[in-house]
């Protein structure tokens, strides 16, 4: 055992804490282990060190170490909460709820481990309880940037577009002059069909980092949904100059105009090619189909084929596809939704506004929509998934949807109607005066 005194320790603990804040992961252990050897009773020196080696991916080697902390601090709140991370990483939901819990009971205004739970809670699909406790965190801490933002999640989870538009805003607010969480914020205000929130907080952005890549690509998404083609090209190709390797710019380019040999950035599209197997799998795919849509535009089929081939193969290995599962999900759907259980479910809304375009995708959806949408009366709300979100507040949570037939089958006419008017809320968000409101999203059948 080593002999160093007690101001030594102290010292050698500063500095472990130290070089974990600044990621030096491998000096904070080796500080930690030299402090253990020393006095091997202290709890702080065991608990972080289990941290570093779970920050390190060592979450297996750090459980046994937390858990002893545990033993040796029991009141400690900061303890329980970090111990509840490495059940999480480990699959361990049961125990990581657990001990959550613990750090709020002995901490309740511990905003860290509201946070970390209602994140628990989202990712079980349990969108209810989640915005339970991103709103205490809020309580706290009005000023937490992804309190709002996962709040504002949530309550899209839950078909409360309204309220959701407004935590974005805040969480906009919050972002202060942190670029890239502002863009955040802005993408999703444009996911959710905020047009114009998302223009106000991405030209915030661009003015916040004139000379950023991202916020120039992201502005470009902006006005290209907002069908200004020619605005957007000129910010793709701004965000191209500022960083030549942009694979996901060129890609959204091609989207907008057709790029030639002739082009000042045909060059540079072709240099990325040549070094494509580098790059990582997200830029990799999205630059195959920019070259399978290039060449395809060159005319020079068999090079485009290859292009779109490998882009889908690349594309088809990160899905994990169980096709006798899905199978099995169709068919649970046959065998629930009979006539009789419909006729049993007859709804008492009224409202005349739901229009949903349903059929296989690629099967012309896209344009049914936007003839419907060309009459006055129409709004075209897009392929969203609003009812099922709707029903969340209905069922149990079950993000992977594979047992929603048997779970629906447990709703009477009552909590069916109560869905129904959500739906209805939801359109009011939408479009108030439209008088039918489509949902383009295919699986809506």
């Amino acid at each position: 055992m080593s002999s160093e005194s007690a101001p030594e320790l102290e010292a050698r603990m500063q500095r472990a804490v130290a070089a974990q804040q600044r990621g030096e992961f491998v000096d904070a252990e080796g500080e930690y282990r030299a402090v253990l050897a020393s006095d091997p009773g202290r709890a702080d020196a065991t608990h972080f060190l289990g941290l570093v080696l779970h920050q390190q991916g060592r979450s297996a080697e750090a459980l046994p170490l937390m858990q002893h902390a545990l033993v040796q601090a029991p009141m400690n709140h900061l303890f329980h909460n970090n111990l509840a991370g490495v059940y999480e990483q480990l699959g361990y939901g049961f125990e990581a709820e657990r001990e959550y819990r613990e750090a709020l009971a002995l901490k309740p205004d511990y905003v860290q481990a509201h946070m970390n739970l209602g994140m628990l809670f989202a990712a079980r699909g349990d969108h209810p309880r989640a915005l339970a406790k991103f709103d205490r965190a809020v309580s706290f801490d009005p000023g937490h940037y992804t309190a709002w933002y996962a709040r504002a999640e949530s309550l899209q989870q839950l078909a409360r577009t309204a309220e959701a538009l407004r935590s974005y805003g805040r969480a906009a607010e919050t972002a202060g002059g942190n670029v890239d969480l502002l863009l955040r914020v802005a993408s999703a205000l444009r996911e959710a069909g905020a047009l114009e929130q998302a223009h106000r907080c991405h030209a915030r952005a661009v003015a916040l980092a004139p000379d950023n890549p991202p916020a120039e690509n992201s502005m470009g998404n902006m006005l290209a949904m907002e069908g200004d083609l020619a605005g957007a090209e000129v910010r793709y190709r701004k965000a191209i100059a500022l960083k030549p390797d942009y694979a996901g710019a060129f890609h959204n380019l091609v989207d907008v105009v057709k790029l030639a040999p002739g082009d000042p950035l045909w060059p540079g599209l072709m240099a990325l090619a040549d070094k494509a197997a580098a790059l990582p799998p997200e830029d990799a795919i999205a630059l195959q189909f920019t070259l399978a849509r290039v060449w395809e535009g060159e005319r020079d089929y068999p090079r485009a084929f290859r292009h779109f081939l490998e882009g889908n193969r690349m594309k088809r290995a990160q899905i994990n596809y169980d096709e006798a599962r899905q199978k099995r999900f169709f068919e649970d759907w046959i065998r629930v939704f009979t006539p009789e259980f419909m006729a049993a479910r007859r709804l008492e809304s009224q409202d005349p506004r739901p229009v949903f375009i349903v059929g296989m995708p690629r099967s012309g959806t896209t344009l049914v929509e936007q003839i419907l949408a060309s009459h006055p009366g129409v709004h075209g709300a897009g392929e969203v998934h609003a009812l099922r979100n709707c029903l969340r507040e209905e069922l149990p949570p079950d993000n992977a949807d594979y047992a929603l037939p048997d779970q629906l089958a447990t709703l009477d006419a009552a909590a069916l109607t109560r869905a129904a008017a959500r739906y209805s809320a939801w359109m009011d968000s939408q479009a108030g005066g439209a008088k039918k409101v489509t949902n383009k999203l295919p699986g809506n059948m």
